[in-house]
């Protein structure tokens, strides 16, 4: 049965960031800093004094995702807060890929997209499995977005639609 306790380096806690990329309402999206993935979280999970802004900077710290032994079930542990205030976080591998694995985050949190440098396991991941991590809540920055990321986003997308274009 999966639980904080079953992670064996949960007490690496780490601080990361991201950018916001979308707000869809009730779920933001996050590309997090130095190509770590793609995090799709409900609101809840976020500490925000200002309204969320395509290129806005947040941060939070967090372990690296492991195995866990079992499956976890509906028994798994829900938000036990840590000595320092993350709290633990499980998913079921939806999707494995040669680089990166998928996750859906229990309690419809979200979604967690991560190169395989940033896992732990002693076998090979596979879809249905549980993993766990520790995971503080998302904090704003500062109200301002980075220019910078904005830019790249709006380049991205429209490289996307040229792209589609020359296709059809």
């Amino acid at each position: 049965m999966g639980n904080a306790n079953s992670l064996k380096y949960g007490g690496s806690v780490n601080y990361y960031e991201g950018v916001v990329v979308e707000d869809r309402g009730d779920v933001v999206t996050l590309d997090v800093k130095g190509r770590l993935g793609y995090l799709e979280l409900a609101k809840d999970m976020f500490i925000a004094e200002h309204p969320f802004k395509l290129g806005q900077v947040v941060g939070w710290k967090m372990s690296f995702l492991e195995q866990l032994p079992d499956d976890a079930g509906d028994s798994y542990v829900r938000g036990v807060m840590n000595p320092d205030h993350t709290m633990y976080v499980e998913a079921t591998v939806c999707l494995v890929e040669d680089c990166a694995i998928s996750v859906d985050i229990k309690d419809n949190k979200g979604f967690f997209k991560t190169p395989m440098r940033m896992l732990l396991s002693e076998v090979p991941f596979e879809v249905g499995q549980t993993v766990g991590w520790n995971m503080s809540k998302i904090v704003q920055l500062g109200p301002d977005a980075d220019d910078k990321y904005v830019s790249n986003i709006h380049n991205r997308e429209r490289r996307a639609i040229e792209i589609s274009n020359r296709n059809n």
